[in-house]
């Protein structure tokens, strides 16, 4: 169904646009705790028995996608892309992009913003891609 991976072009090192697995999850918190609102409320260090509860269920939602960017080995940027079927525009499928976070040393590159692009692996089959 998805068409991932796919490469995201620019920026300073070359990265590959993939589905997250359990295996990405310590970079994700991580990047989700590194930024102003993440700090008071994410937790890196410690337990993460909640935040695989999160994944598992995301992971197995057809209509969820949570997308990684790799530059080589490393998770440099995260976000989740939500499918939302409508009546309106005949039927059409919406995509909400959410949780978007770029890892501190890749900040600044544009890399959030080419993520946000309209690759979401499912371009083509007439989703509307929503950024909020």
């Amino acid at each position: 169904m998805s068409r991932l991976p796919v490469p995201l072009s620019g920026g300073p090192a070359r990265a590959l646009l993939r589905r997250a697995t359990g295996e990405d999850l310590p970079a994700l918190v991580a990047m989700l705790a590194d930024d102003p609102l993440g700090r008071a409320r994410e937790y890196a260090e410690g337990d993460l028995a909640p935040y695989r509860r999160a994944f598992a269920l995301i992971d197995a939602d057809p209509a969820q996608l949570l997308v990684v960017a790799a530059a080589r080995a490393d998770v440099v940027a995260m976000l989740q892309l939500s499918f939302l079927p409508g009546l309106s525009r005949r039927g059409a499928v919406r995509v909400e992009v959410e949780g978007v976070r770029v890892r501190k040393d890749h900040r600044g590159s544009g890399r959030g913003r080419r993520c946000c692009g309209g690759r979401s692996g499912r371009r083509g089959t007439g989703a509307v891609l929503s950024c909020s």
